[in-house]
């Protein structure tokens, strides 16, 4: 087994000394050091490692937290380490609440045609984006979750052969509830019911192995536990991306004020902020570097197979390093835009417009084939909101690519 030590370092080999004054910083990589100690060091890809390492007698099921849109990045990037031409029988992905961008989904239909009989599962029942129609009614299954729960049921001999299974487990919902004065309030729901029903559906014919990441997770943990008999749970403070990855950062918070000076902190003494992502009161994120390369390969193989250059779709990208997605929390968007160089982080309290805001960004998202970022539109208005709140704060990175 490789150094420990050598876990706990920036791809740039500076050693994470700089930052270990904050004591509310823990440095984890429970993935990694779990594969380490199956014996397994080469780094990537990641997954299909863990495919291997895991799969010995049943299947590999992933669990990813929910993110409006970040999941099927992360799907989308353990498909990327995943080489088509390999005999993975299926791939599945359930995603309990279908919140993804147009370009996501057309790279996830893509993705069907070479990865059949692929699945994308959900619960939600509307807004359906057009892009996800065009795979075949065989591979798409939309529904309640009590739907999706009667399905799993019923074909437990289909899922015992599924070669891969994502599944979206979900933290929880807002509901709409109407209170007795006729006002409409929302309300968070726990998903944990559900995740409990597709755990004990699919219990004894998919098993073995669980890597799990869950914002509830001592829960998720008594659940999958009693459901599998030998489960293996990698935790996290927050989610964990199952691709891999290099640091995983946790700060504790009293309030907002001492968020953003913790924040402005960590980033003045840390000058590798490409590593560096801001996401959830109480909690700071990664995406690792292998979730950008895996993402940038998804982008590559669509390119080249749009060209029909299959034979070239895996092999020409090992070392890229773009990758840009959105993901919002709590009143804050990230526009999170990786680069070799930076990545630019977005602290825009946008209040009861953000709703809204979102889905007008998802509406006029535009990807061009062959770029290697995602380009999302923003009024002048928004750019003085962003500049106003650079000057306040101070540590939204210079170089905006918002033009």
């Amino acid at each position: 087994m490789a150094d420990k030590e050598e876990f706990f370092r920036f791809e740039t080999n500076r050693d994470v000394t700089l930052i270990e004054s904050f004591e509310e910083i823990q440095l984890i990589d429970p993935l990694r050091l779990a594969l380490n100690e199956e014996g397994i060091t080469e780094p990537l890809p990641i997954l299909k490692q863990c495919y291997r390492a895991f799969n010995d007698e049943s299947n590999l099921i992933i669990f990813l937290p929910p993110a409006s849109g970040k999941n099927i990045l992360i799907s989308l990037s353990i498909l990327g380490s995943i080489n088509y031409s390999d005999p993975y029988p299926q791939v599945i992905i359930v995603e309990p609440r279908i919140y993804l961008i147009p370009e996501m989904l057309n790279t996830l239909t893509h993705y069907a045609k070479y990865l059949q009989p692929t699945f994308l599962i959900t619960s939600r029942e509307t807004k359906i984006a057009d892009d996800i129609k065009k795979l075949p009614e065989s591979q798409i299954i939309i529904g309640t979750s009590k739907r999706i729960n009667s399905m799993i049921k019923s074909r437990k001999k289909f899922f015992s052969h599924v070669g891969l299974l994502i599944i979206d487990a979900g933290g929880g919902i807002y509901e709409k509830k109407t209170t007795e004065d006729s006002k409409e309030s929302e309300e968070w729901k726990d998903q944990g019911e559900t995740l409990h029903e597709i755990i004990k559906k699919l219990g004894r014919n998919v098993r073995k192995r669980w890597v799990s990441g869950n914002m509830h997770e001592d829960f998720f943990i008594k659940r999958v536990s009693e459901y599998t008999p030998d489960p293996l749970i990698i935790k996290s403070c927050f989610q964990v991306a199952v691709a891999g990855g290099q640091i995983h950062y946790k700060i504790e918070c009293t309030d907002e004020d001492d968020k953003l000076e913790k924040l402005k902190h960590l980033m003045s003494q840390n000058p590798d902020t490409q590593k560096i992502i801001f996401c959830k009161f109480q909690n700071l994120e990664r995406l690792t570097q292998e979730i950008k390369q895996g993402f940038e390969r998804v982008l590559e193989i669509m390119n080249l197979i749009a060209r029909d250059q299959l034979h070239e779709a895996y092999s020409n990208f090992k070392e890229k390093q773009y990758m840009a997605c959105i993901c919002q929390s709590k009143g804050y968007l990230i526009r999170q835009l990786y680069t070799t160089q930076q990545v630019e982080i977005y602290n825009y309290d946008m209040g009861k417009s953000k709703k809204k805001y979102l889905k007008r960004i998802r509406r006029n998202g535009l990807y061009k084939q062959g770029d290697k970022i995602f380009n999302f539109l923003i009024t002048d208005e928004e750019k003085q909101k962003l500049a106003r709140i650079e000057e306040k704060y101070g540590y939204i990175m210079q170089n905006s690519s918002f033009n």
